[in-house]
């Protein structure tokens, strides 16, 4: 796997999770589905840059160990 495979996989998987967690939050409440939204946008913006990091260090081994954890992620989001 290179590192560009990695980012994909490791994108993916983010996605995933954070679909699943717009559809639980937003059964809850429409406020819970706001905060969920908020993050599907921060992920982005963190895909861009993490996009522009596979690009220019293609050689550095990507895994998900260099992703913030989603608890940390959603704590940005309060």
């Amino acid at each position: 796997m290179n590192a560009l495979d990695n980012a994909t996989e490791l994108i993916t998987s983010r996605l995933k999770a954070l679909e699943f967690t717009y559809a639980t939050m937003s059964s809850y409440s429409p406020t819970a589905s706001e905060v969920a939204v908020k993050g599907i946008f921060r992920m982005v913006a963190l895909f861009d840059d993490f996009a522009y990091s596979v690009v220019k260090l293609s050689s550095y081994p990507f895994t998900p160990q260099h992703m913030p954890p989603m608890d940390l992620l959603l704590q940005d989001m309060k």
